[in-house]
């Protein structure tokens, strides 16, 4: 920015970024590490989180080793370590339609959303996804890498978030390197200066 350019980002995986004013000041996991392996209740939507971030991983595994439903969304079978109360594998095109059933079976509802949610399809799956959210004491829902990468992210996104809010739980993104957090607190998108001020003069992005 001292150079004079503005062009700056480090989301090199990501593709969607509309409606950036909607970004969270720094995204992060809604609740702490150690929380995870308390939860009831977890979402995964768009993670392989046993191999994206294994330290992570390991806590959701003992929080199913503990009796807490652990479900997934997700574009692939991913060979994850903890059992699966529910594992819906479809193909990245309808990840969207099956976070919207979730959220329909949830009662979520809002103005942006409410097309795709009214067309979704709800089967038993997503009533058991949304009612171990709403019955959990702590839960998460939690985007991850694959999530961040997909061509309708900001879709999936406000359908997680909203979901997350309509069942109680925490709303969590995992950061798809080590320092991404920091990326975020530092300014490194054109929109945002460090600790989260706007800036004015927003460029391009890394897409």
């Amino acid at each position: 920015r001292a150079l004079g350019s503005n062009n700056i980002d480090h989301r090199l995986r990501q593709t969607d970024f509309r409606n950036a004013d909607a970004d969270p000041l720094q995204p992060w996991l809604g609740q702490s590490i150690a929380g995870l392996e308390n939860n009831n209740a977890t979402l995964l939507i768009g993670s392989n989180i046993r191999k994206d971030q294994p330290l992570l991983g390991l806590r959701v595994r003992k929080s199913s080793m503990n009796g807490a439903a652990v479900m997934a969304i997700n574009p692939m079978d991913y060979d994850f370590n903890f059992a699966l109360t529910e594992n819906i594998t479809v193909s990245p095109s309808r990840m969207i339609n099956e976070v919207a059933a979730v959220a329909r079976a949830a009662g979520c509802q809002g103005a942006d959303l409410q097309s795709l949610i009214d067309a979704a399809e709800v089967a038993d799956k997503h009533k058991t996804i949304a009612d171990s959210l709403q019955s959990a004491e702590q839960g998460v829902v939690l985007l991850g890498n694959h999530a961040a990468s997909h061509p309708d992210f900001t879709l999936l996104r406000s359908l997680a978030a909203a979901l997350a809010e309509k069942t109680g739980v925490a709303f969590g993104v995992i950061p798809s390197a080590g320092n991404s957090t920091g990326a975020w607190m530092a300014g490194d998108v054109p929109h945002r200066l460090p600790a989260g001020e706007t800036a004015e003069n927003i460029c391009l992005d890394a897409a």
